[in-house]
């Protein structure tokens, strides 16, 4: 068991968020049979207690902004706060090609049926209604040969999910063709080979960087930001998108 703390953002009576960071599990699953510390064993040994209520999560690959209640009572009115859409989360990708100036993707998904982890359920789902906003902040042309042409186009967003539907933003963005870099299940595979072998990248290009919401007991308004990461920059250093 390693004794890795987390990066914490910020933190009150009731509620903690720390700066996830890529290929850390929030808590132990069919998929950590090789992981030894997870995201809910660091802010365990941070706040030095037994139990922590992780109220939403963040996928293995995707980096940033993850919040935990204190007690059961916050966990409860936070939890329901997400459920209702009320908690404002903001991410930041890279994508290949040139996204959009802004746009909106309104797109139902069908829920992800995992084999090994929901081989109890019905593997036949409706459609949800999923929906998000997006911005191109940057866009860049480099000199390198990616899919058959010489160069390669890349975009630098923001993005505003409206729900929160299972890898909604890479799916979103994998339906109007502008697959995030380093997605391994709804990305593309030459891109990604290509960026690993020339640019020695191959992490998700997606982070939890923005999040907003009403204090459920103060009622004050609470923004929290997460810097980007050192590899976040270096990708977009990599990709002239800063």
């Amino acid at each position: 068991m390693t004794n890795n703390l987390p990066v914490i953002v910020f933190e009150d009576d009731d509620f903690v968020v720390m700066d996830k960071p890529s290929g850390l599990l929030v808590h132990p699953s069919w998929l950590s049979k090789n992981d030894d510390d997870f995201a809910v064993d660091q802010m365990k040994r941070y706040l030095n207690v037994d139990k922590i209520h992780n109220v939403h999560r963040l996928d293995r690959p995707t980096c940033g902004l993850l919040l935990f209640a204190k007690h059961v009572d916050a966990a409860q009115k936070i939890g329901l706060m997400f459920e209702q859409n009320l908690i404002e989360k903001n991410y930041i990708a890279i994508c290949r090609g040139w996204a959009p100036s802004s746009g909106e993707i309104d797109y139902a998904l069908k829920p992800e049926h995992d084999k090994i982890a929901n081989k109890f359920s019905n593997p036949v789902k409706e459609a949800q209604d999923a929906l998000t906003h997006f911005t191109c902040l940057k866009q860049s042309q480099i000199e390198i040969e990616l899919n058959g042409h010489p160069t390669g186009r890349f975009s630098f967003v923001s993005i505003r999910p409206k729900t929160g539907r299972k890898h909604q933003i890479r799916r979103h963005f994998k339906h109007i063709h502008h697959p995030l870099l380093g997605d391994t299940r709804h990305g593309c595979n030459k891109t990604n080979r290509t960026l690993k072998d020339r640019l020695n990248w191959s992490r998700l290009a997606l982070r939890a960087n923005k999040m907003q919401f009403l204090h459920p007991y103060s009622q004050h308004l609470i923004s929290i930001e997460a810097p980007r990461s050192i590899e976040f920059d270096f990708m977009l250093n990599q990709l002239d998108l800063l």
